[in-house]
């Protein structure tokens, strides 16, 4: 995370973006208001880590 974007979460936090700051256009404290179309959205989607966990 930076100081000039904001990480947003789908309902159910399966899918995730990292969207700048100026682009947000309102909070109303459960959504988020953006000043970009739904398909551009693609390009703020925040890859799932793959956590590899080895037994010792």
């Amino acid at each position: 995370m930076d100081e000039n974007s904001i990480l947003v979460s789908t309902e159910g936090g399966r899918t995730r973006y990292k969207i700048p700051k100026h682009l947000v256009q309102g909070f109303d404290g459960h959504e988020v208001s953006l000043k970009v179309q739904k398909l551009e959205l693609e390009r703020f989607k925040v890859q799932k880590l793959k956590l590899k966990v080895s037994e010792k």
